[in-house]
C-alpha cells in the first residue's frame, strides 16, 4: 500500500469500527454498516482463512482465554454475521448442529485429537471488523450461556426439532443460507427497535408527575428529556 492511500484505508476502517461499536449493545449496525460493503478494501476475494485462524484471533481477544465450547459458539456467530453483511462465509469449514449447539466439526476433531492444524493465514480487515463485534457482543457470556442462546435460535433449533439426537444419528450441516437469513433478520429487528424509540419531552407539570412519567418512559426503553 502506498503512503498516499494508507491514510485513506486507515480512516475507512476507523469509520467502520466506530459505526459497529456505536450500536454493538443493541444490535448489528446493519443499515449504517451496509454502505461500506462494496468499497471495503479488506473484503476477501476468496476463502483462504480457516476456522483455526478465526479461533486463534478470538482467543487472542478474550481475557483469560476461552474454552472450546465458547470458541465454537463464537465461530458460529462470526460466520453468521459475516454472511449477513457480506453474503459470503468467513471460513470454509462446515458448521454442524450438535446436541450442545453449533459446532465446527473439523476444528473440534483437530483439537480433540491434537492433529496438525492448517497453515496460518492472515485475517483480513473485513473479518476482523465482524470478529471484534462478535467478541464485544457475546464475549462476556460463558460457554454454557452461549449454548443456551444458540439453542433458542432458528439455525440450530430448526434442525434440533427434527433430529431426535440419537447417538447413531448423523450430524446435520447448518446451511449458509439459514445463517444468512437469520442474522439478516436479527439486524433488521435491532434497527427497527432503535428507530421506534421516542423522545418524551416533559414540561409544565408537577415534579412528582414528571418523576412518574420519566420512570414509565424509561421502562418502555424511551429517552427522556425534561424542560
Amino acid at each position: 500500500m502506498s503512503t498516499e492511500t494508507r491514510p485513506i484505508a486507515v480512516l475507512s476502517r476507523l469509520r467502520l469500527y466506530v459505526v459497529l461499536y456505536a450500536r454493538a449493545r443493541t444490535g448489528f449496525a446493519w443499515k449504517s454498516y451496509r454502505p461500506t460493503r462494496h468499497r471495503h478494501a479488506g473484503r476477501p476475494a476468496k476463502l483462504t482463512v480457516s476456522a483455526h485462524d478465526v479461533a486463534r484471533e478470538l482467543r487472542a481477544r478474550l481475557p483469560g482465554g476461552a474454552g472450546r465450547a465458547k470458541i465454537q459458539k463464537l465461530l458460529y456467530y462470526c460466520q453468521g454475521w459475516h454472511l449477513a453483511h457480506y453474503g459470503e462465509p468467513m471460513f470454509a469449514e462446515r458448521i454442524e448442529a450438535w446436541k450442545d449447539g453449533p459446532v465446527v466439526a473439523t476444528l473440534w476433531a483437530d483439537e480433540q485429537h491434537d492433529r496438525p492444524v492448517p497453515g496460518r493465514h492472515e485475517v483480513s480487515a473485513s473479518y476482523l471488523d465482524v470478529l471484534e463485534y462478535v467478541v464485544d457482543r457475546y464475549g462476556g457470556d460463558t460457554g454454557a450461556q452461549l449454548i443456551d442462546r444458540t439453542h433458542g435460535e432458528t439455525p440450530w433449533k430448526s434442525i434440533a426439532e427434527s433430529a431426535g439426537w440419537t447417538p447413531s444419528a448423523p450430524s446435520k450441516t447448518i446451511e449458509h443460507e439459514s445463517l444468512r437469513r437469520f442474522f439478516s433478520d436479527e439486524a433488521e429487528v435491532a434497527r427497527d427497535r432503535a428507530n421506534r424509540r421516542q423522545v418524551v419531552v416533559l414540561h409544565s407539570v408537577p415534579s412528582s408527575a414528571i418523576a412518574q412519567e420519566q420512570a414509565a418512559a424509561l421502562q418502555r426503553g424511551e429517552r427522556v428529556q425534561s424542560i
